[in-house]
């Protein structure tokens, strides 16, 4: 996946505010649902995280805001969980490798 830095700067930003635990993108509730649902489950086999790529790659593209915002709202409800999951494993390893405290 080839970001440029605009794109780059946007998704570290999203997920600094997620560090701080302020998770602009999601609803807190359907978050707290998606993860405890899918807790233990495989998800990260070579073609999900192909889909997710390709899912955080499309929400990276839109250019607003609100634009990303829509797009998550869109998405079939396997592929926002995908999405869901994945930003959830990148802050995770986020944390652990940088070992921060959330």
């Amino acid at each position: 996946m080839n970001l440029s830095k605009e794109k780059l700067d946007e998704m570290e930003y999203f997920l600094t505010q997620s560090l701080k635990g302020q998770h602009l993108l999601f609803d807190p509730t359907s978050v707290a649902e998606i993860l405890r649902k899918r807790r233990g489950a495989d998800d990260f086999t070579l073609e999900s995280v192909e889909k997710a790529q390709d899912l955080l790659n499309r929400f990276l593209n839109y250019p607003t805001f609100f634009d990303k915002m829509d797009f998550l709202k869109t998405l079939p409800e396997q592929d926002y969980e995908l999405f869901v999951c994945a930003y959830f494993h990148i802050v995770e390893n986020t944390i652990l490798i940088n070992n921060w405290k959330h």
